[in-house]
């Protein structure tokens, strides 16, 4: 175990202790062989001396006897056989003798080559077995040699182990302190180590050290005055560290409903848009609400299949979502809102990802509920603007609310036929395009609302709205920039601008053609225009929808970005749809 390339302290924190048990018992057991053995030799050669005194002894009797047998001998004889019997069984077989049968001093000869033969069996047999037990003897100390060298090895790796466990332990704890403290700007360095406990605190302060350095950035990024920001930068992050295809906001009004703010997503097409509004009781968020517990689910298909879902539910799998997390934000107790994360895969996401979006969503909520009343303030300080409008100018809120909803579907529509468009840049479609006339709070009554066509010179002051209404905003842009981090008006600065701009070179006021006239002002110049085409005028009836599509498809050609027109096209169901809903009667 101690040769893998990977190995861990507390496996050989519990394998060490039965080692050594097993080493030293080995001793033991080696120590009380060599003992034993020892014990035996000793016993062995005190027999053998007690043998052969009585064997000399005997063959002495016998070689003296003349031939003939006495009592003396036959005693002896019998002592010799006693002597026999208290030897190891090797020695004993090879020591049985005969008796003494002879009877005259042939016989007598016979008998005596007989005993020196079985002497010199027992002497050999002897000194083999003296030799087999100092071979063992030598065999049990090298093992208790080889033992104990092995057992200080293992003592020795073990220390030096342990010490340098601790070290890289003490190090990296003392590195995340000074950077849960911000004593360091984080930039921890992983190190590969073959021990992996160290592995594992290395792997977790990286993580933490890019997430606290992350989630500095954000802070230190200051305001953004617009949530998709943020959003942009939270989900560039949650995809560093867990599958995420789609990342949220939904807040919570006085009256109990849920509004989706914001989404950033790694695909184009949305079904649930910023914007769509639900009932919280016909969710199963409102749980959520009163647990304020964050909560995974892993496979919403089946989740759905079981039990009644709400409407926002059914449009999330609509777009091939499968997991989520929904992390509720609370202040005082109170839940304002949620975050989602989510992912196209099932099974994406496990405990640990679940806390580390609740760790960034209470890191951030403050600075999130702060940009979301930034955007508040700014769509009513727009709605102002429009209604101060509204007071002045012979358009109605209808219009308003029309060609802002028109101009929103063919953002939408471009987005998804043309070319990718920022969830950001069509919200602001949305909210900043009713500001697109603006300026027309600084022209004289008597030509804003004159009944007939206005004269060559009328129309000249009539265009400077455009320029005034880009000063207004642009100041107001410029002054929201010293707060804010990024230029929170200029899409509508585009919008105005570039509203009465043709795509032919022949608008006003700076007569920009084609790519050169901002997208924004491209998209609201025509959905301004087909609203104009489609709405009754002190001069002029209302044009049937299909007269107008005429109109900007022959008459007004050249005066409008054909992709811009294609996207127009191809929204043309929800733009019949929003006309029949706010038509003016």
């Amino acid at each position: 175990m101690l040769f893998y390339r990977k190995w861990s302290i507390g496996k050989i924190s519990k394998f060490i202790p039965l080692l050594i048990l097993f080493m030293v018992i080995v001793n033991i057991i080696a120590v009380s062989f060599i003992g034993l053995i020892y014990i035996t030799i000793n016993e062995n050669e005190n027999q053998a001396g007690d043998y052969f005194r009585s064997f000399n002894k005997y063959a002495l009797l016998v070689s003296n006897s003349g031939g003939e047998v006495s009592e003396e001998i036959l005693t002896c004889y019998n002592e010799l056989s006693v002597r026999i019997s208290d030897m190891s069984l090797r020695q004993s077989e090879a020591a049985i003798m005969t008796p003494p049968k002879y009877t005259d001093n042939s016989s007598q000869e016979q008998y005596l080559e007989e005993l020196r033969k079985n002497a010199a069996v027992v002497r050999a047999n002897l000194s083999s077995a003296v030799r087999l037990s100092y071979v063992r003897t030598f065999a049990m100390l090298i093992v208790s040699i080889i033992m104990n060298i092995f057992l200080a090895m293992l003592m020795l790796i073990g220390r030096s182990s342990l010490q340098k466990y601790i070290g890289d332990m003490s190090s990296g704890l003392e590195y995340l302190k000074k950077v849960l403290k911000y004593e360091n700007q984080p930039d921890f360095k992983r190190k590969e180590s073959n021990i992996i406990e160290i592995e594992q605190l290395n792997e977790a302060i990286f993580n933490l050290s890019n997430d606290v350095g992350y989630n500095r950035k954000l802070i230190e990024k200051g305001i953004h005055g617009n949530l998709n920001l943020l959003l942009e930068d939270l989900f560039n992050s949650f995809r560093k560290r867990m599958p995420c295809d789609r990342i949220a906001l939904a807040f919570i009004d006085s009256g109990g409903t849920l509004t989706a703010e914001t989404a950033v997503t790694s695909y184009t097409h949305l079904h649930l848009e910023p914007g769509f509004r639900e009932s919280l009781d016909s969710t199963s968020l409102n749980q959520l609400t009163m647990s304020l517990e964050a909560r995974i689910i892993n496979d919403l298909p089946s989740y759905a299949k079981e039990r009644e879902v709400s409407k926002s539910t059914r449009l999330i799998l609509s777009e091939g979502i499968k997991s989520s997390i929904t992390a509720p934000m609370v202040f005082n107790g109170k839940c304002i809102g949620f975050l989602f994360v989510s992912s196209k895969e099932k099974d994406a996401y496990n405990t640990e990802m679940l806390n580390y979006s609740m760790r960034v969503l209470n890191l951030l909520k403050q600075k999130i509920y702060i940009e979301f009343l930034l955007q508040e303030v700014i769509a009513e300080t727009s709605n102002s603007f429009v209604g101060l409008m509204e007071e002045k100018d012979n358009e109605t809120s209808a219009h308003i609310l029309r060609m802002s909803r028109y101009s929103y579907i063919i953002a939408r529509s471009y987005h998804e036929h043309i070319s990718p468009l920022s969830p950001r840049f069509m919200r602001e479609i949305l909210l900043f395009s009713p500001l697109h006339d603006i300026g027309k709070v600084g022209t004289p009554d008597a030509i804003l609302l004159k009944k007939g066509p206005l004269d060559s010179g009328e129309m000249d002051i009539m265009k400077d709205h455009v320029d005034t209404g880009r000063r207004v905003i642009e100041k107001m842009n410029d002054r929201l920039f010293n707060i804010v981090s990024s230029p929170l008006m200029k899409t509508a600065v585009e919008i105005i601008a570039g509203h009465h701009e043709k795509y032919n070179g022949a608008g006003y006021p700076l007569g920009q053609k084609e790519g050169d006239i901002p997208l924004a002002g491209r998209i609201v110049a025509l959905a301004d225009v087909f609203d104009a085409l489609t709405s009754k005028r002190p001069y002029k009836e209302a044009y049937s929808i299909e007269k107008a599509l005429g109109i900007i498809e022959t008459d007004m050609a050249g005066s409008f970005d054909p992709y811009v027109v294609r996207a127009f096209l191809h929204g043309m169901p929800e733009i019949k749809d929003t006309y029949d809903e706010f038509k003016e009667i």
